[in-house]
């Protein structure tokens, strides 16, 4: 019945990168994700998910795991620069049908797409080369080690050396 599987291979394993290998997985596949940076380099910041990220992880089915971590926003106030009130706005009206809002770690939401992807990424794997061939992408990275893919997908943030490389 059909060949092969595909060999995909999703460079980064931030939120984005995380994001398209559960997607992925849904759709069936095992992708292999790599990270340029060890484990243990995450920022220990806060993130803001507005209504359509909450919708983004219910179709990813990680909803669930995300329903208890955080805070849910339901209103937000906008101030000049000396601190006086713009305008409020409710959110739970603004995104409704939607989904809610939510305040959370950035940790934790990493986590839950770390678990959603699979759990396995390897780190410290910097893509060095990429070579682009009908039916195939060939990946050199910096220890040495190379791969064949099907596909090659950019998750490697605004400086990203998968397209830097693959446009040479």
């Amino acid at each position: 019945m059909g060949g092969p599987p595909l060999r995909i291979l999703v460079v980064g394993a931030g939120i984005a990168g995380l994001a398209v290998a559960r997607a992925l997985r849904l759709a069936g596949f095992r992708p292999d994700v790599t990270e340029r940076l060890p484990p243990t380099e995450h920022t220990d910041t806060g993130l803001y998910l507005p209504g359509n990220a909450a919708r983004a992880m219910r179709r990813l089915d990680l909803d669930g795991p995300l329903r208890p971590l955080g805070q849910v926003i339901h209103r937000q106030r906008f101030l000049d620069a000396a601190g006086a009130p713009l305008c409020e706005v409710d959110l739970d009206a603004l995104w409704a049908g939607v989904g809610e809002c939510r305040a959370l770690p950035r940790a934790e939401l990493h986590r839950v797409l770390l678990t959603g992807a699979g759990g396995a990424v390897r780190h410290g794997a910097e893509v060095s080369t990429v070579e682009l061939s009908p039916g195939r992408v060939t990946v050199g990275f910096t220890d040495g080690t190379s791969g064949e893919y099907d596909l090659v997908v950019g998750a490697d943030g605004p400086r990203s050396a998968v397209r830097t490389l693959a446009a040479l």
